[in-house]
């Protein structure tokens, strides 16, 4: 891969996807949103956009799926205006209703930006969970907690974080404590930088030698890495996508893919023929997630040297999904031999050729015609023949 590139992975997703957001085709638009959320993309014209296309054509049709985000990045300067549609939208309208549903969801991805953003629009967001019982996902209490663990100093919030720890080595599954370690451990990152070594805490793991204080160190760690990136802790992360511990392999990739860089991309590439056939599904589905320049070929290698079906077919839709326009000339190889339906596959191409100029994509556009028609994924139209 490039390392020149200038352009990271969220960049580019944000360049090619974000005009999908505003086409007249709702399916479109929902795929291109699922994509820039899969992706942890962050970028102002994400929720603009949601906004517009509510004004255009109401919640339901706009993202018919909007409730379903895990993830949505929400506009810092637009905290206002997300508060103020949110209490109309649920206005006069049951729970059930889309409007509602949407509301919800915007309150409570809201409420996950940094705490002191949250700190001036506490009465706004109490008052907006006060309209509708479509708030319950809303925190207050931890957004409280948040704010103040804002302005605690590094020592304050490294007795809170031990408190959990100690309180997880206990008893692993206590949910309280491990929200309650990952609110410290946030605040410590954001608010005082270099105060701890990450770094060490990954390389214990959570292996059989690895003693329960540090087993539950390693998960908080990885919780909060999931939530927030933190560049240069790859490699220590990469170490573990080979892990014969389901757990950790999966959130290893959900940390990876929240840092969206090239190092992530490369920690994929770098462990995947390393990795079990397990951990090699839920590497294929990080890099489907995630978008670096020039990564088409390196996935299109792992493709070439992998004999399951089931994995192949994974790869692929992560090669397409990097939309590198070198790509058409081994789509148009590939996909007649291809006999298995995939609507992901089919999704991804349709994605693949709108953001491509048409002129140049008249082979491959067949080929996938022909592939949709051979397999009977979906009723489909050409890309020259869309609005």
């Amino acid at each position: 891969m490039n390392r020149d590139s200038e352009a990271s992975d969220k960049e580019l997703l944000a360049r090619d996807l974000i005009p999908l957001l505003s086409v007249p085709q709702p399916d479109l638009r929902m795929l291109g949103l699922h994509l820039l959320c899969e992706g942890y993309v962050y970028d102002d014209r994400i929720p603009e956009a949601v906004f517009q296309g509510w004004d255009q054509w109401g919640p339901e049709a706009a993202f018919s799926e909007f409730p379903m985000l895990s993830f949505l990045h929400v506009a810092e300067h637009g905290l206002p205006e997300s508060c103020a549609r949110a209490s109309q939208m649920v206005a006069g309208h049951k729970l059930t209703d889309p409007a509602s549903r949407c509301a919800g969801k915007l309150i409570e991805q809201a409420v996950t930006l940094p705490a002191k953003v949250l700190q001036e629009h506490v009465e706004r967001i109490v008052a907006v969970t006060r309209t509708s019982k479509i708030f319950f996902r809303v925190d207050l209490e931890q957004m409280q907690r948040r704010i103040a663990f804002s302005q605690e100093a590094a020592d304050a919030l490294a007795v809170q974080l031990e408190h959990a720890v100690a309180q997880l080595t206990n008893d692993p599954a206590n949910d309280a404590a491990m929200q309650l370690g990952v609110d410290a451990l946030e605040a410590i990152r954001r608010y005082h930088p270099g105060y701890l070594d990450l770094s060490s805490v990954l390389g214990q793991g959570m292996g059989a030698s690895s003693s329960s204080h540090q087993a539950a160190s390693f998960r908080l760690t990885l919780h909060s890495l999931m939530q927030l990136e933190q560049p240069g802790l790859e490699p220590d992360l990469e170490q573990h996508l080979v892990s014969d511990n389901d757990f950790v392999c999966v959130n290893v990739v959900e940390a990876l893919v929240r840092a969206g860089n090239r190092a992530a991309a490369e920690a994929f590439v770098n462990q995947f023929d390393k990795a079990t056939p397990e951990n090699q599904k839920w590497i294929a589905r990080g890099l489907q997630r995630i978008r670096v320049d020039r990564l088409a070929p390196a996935i299109a290698a792992l493709r070439d040297g992998t004999r399951d079906p089931h994995l192949w077919l994974m790869l692929l839709i992560a090669e397409v999904r990097q939309c590198d326009p070198e790509s058409a000339e081994r789509l148009a190889y590939d996909l007649p031999r291809l006999r298995s339906p995939s609507e992901t596959l089919a999704d991804s191409l349709r994605i693949y050729l709108w953001v491509h100029d048409k002129a140049n994509m008249k082979a491959c556009i067949d080929v996938v015609t022909d592939y949709l028609d051979r397999t009977g994924t979906r009723v489909w139209s050409k890309p020259d023949q869309e609005a």
